[in-house]
């Protein structure tokens, strides 16, 4: 992904996973953008997450418009924060964070939650991002997986 939250590109496991997110373009084609303007996007995540996922969300564009500090960059802010209320209350919390590594819980419509490990790699100038999802240890998240992958 860019460090704006564009989607570059996907394996088929993670199109099965979380949708074929290449497809939208444009500044609303962001993950973040999705996440606080189309109910669709959060509704592969447990309800109780949504709150987590949003302040996560805004810190680490946070982090991103004050790395780039360009045009492109304030654009989606504006664009979001005329979009969001609750978009324009977390970024009026001023927080910055980066995403390095976390847990992330999706509800599968076939296979049910999936407990994912999230660990997140930026490139040297820090403009795109890798995010690398493995089963989480101790849950049924790897059968489940295996069971996605079938169903391709």
């Amino acid at each position: 992904m860019t460090d704006l939250g564009a989607t570059l590109a996907q394996n088929e496991l993670a199109r099965a996973v979380f949708g074929d997110l290449t497809q939208v373009r444009g500044p609303v084609g962001t993950v973040i953008y999705r996440w606080f303007t189309d109910p669709r996007a959060r509704a592969g995540y447990p309800v109780q997450d949504h709150a987590t996922e949003s302040r996560a969300l805004v810190a680490d564009l946070r982090a991103a418009v004050v790395r780039r500090d360009d045009a492109q960059a304030n654009d989606s802010v504006e664009r979001l924060l005329r979009a969001s209320a609750e978009f324009e209350a977390l970024w009026r919390l001023h927080a910055v964070g980066v995403m390095r590594s976390r847990r992330k819980r999706i509800q599968h419509p076939e296979v049910g939650l999936l407990e994912l490990d999230c660990q997140v790699l930026l490139d040297e100038e820090r403009t795109q991002v890798l995010a690398l999802f493995s089963p989480a240890v101790g849950t049924p998240a790897a059968e489940r997986l295996g069971r996605v992958r079938r169903i391709l």
